[in-house]
């Protein structure tokens, strides 16, 4: 189980504002934000960190998928630390932590590897999200909108594209050495993510 917010000492606090380069003020921000979320052992479970992020604009597998990647001691509840590095790797990550949070993201059954398929399920929840975003007013969640045939068409075109320029033993498979080089070699690739 995760040590909660008194496994922190100050200067562990003013270690990672040093090195994710966090203002004091945005530091305060995040510290209550976790405080208003947490338990009294100064812990956010799984369920209530997926329920304070999960709005119609995203999806429970995205809010879900969050959690598990920050919740580093895989205990089911996040502690102030594993907040603040989820925090400060979204915010201000080197590109290396980014490209980790990513892999990690993309890499849904936890085998090292990113297939096609799962290259495809997760432009598939991201176009969802953003058309949610989109269209708050309409009152479909992210969950309940559908893709079209077009939607599907870019996703496997994207797809090939990111395949061909990172899967360099050609194995239909990412591993993470590959999409590291293939996204650091490839930052266009990058630009894909802000067609959807």
């Amino acid at each position: 189980m995760g040590s909660g917010e008194s496994g922190m000492t100050r200067a562990d606090v003013e270690s990672i504002r040093r090195q994710y380069n966090l203002s004091p003020e945005y530091l305060r921000q995040v510290m209550e934000s976790f405080r208003s979320q947490a338990d009294q052992h100064g812990l956010i479970s799984r369920e209530g960190f997926v329920n304070s992020i999960l709005d119609e604009t995203m999806c429970r597998e995205s809010a879900e998928k969050t959690f598990e990647i920050f919740d580093r001691d895989h205990s089911g509840f996040m502690d102030i630390k594993e907040y603040l590095t989820m925090v400060a790797i979204t915010q201000a990550g080197t590109l290396d932590q980014r490209l980790e949070a990513s892999f990690q993201l993309f890499d849904r059954d936890y085998d090292g590897l990113v297939s096609k398929d799962e290259v495809k399920h997760v432009f598939s929840v991201f176009i969802k999200e953003q058309r949610a975003g989109a269209s708050v007013a309409s009152g479909k969640s992210a969950d309940d909108l559908e893709l079209t045939p077009a939607d599907l068409k870019q996703i496997d075109q994207v797809t090939s594209i990111i395949f061909d320029k990172c899967d360099t033993n050609q194995d239909g498979f990412l591993s993470k050495e590959e999409f590291f080089r293939g996204f650091k070699r490839h930052p266009t690739i990058c630009q894909f993510f802000e067609q959807f």
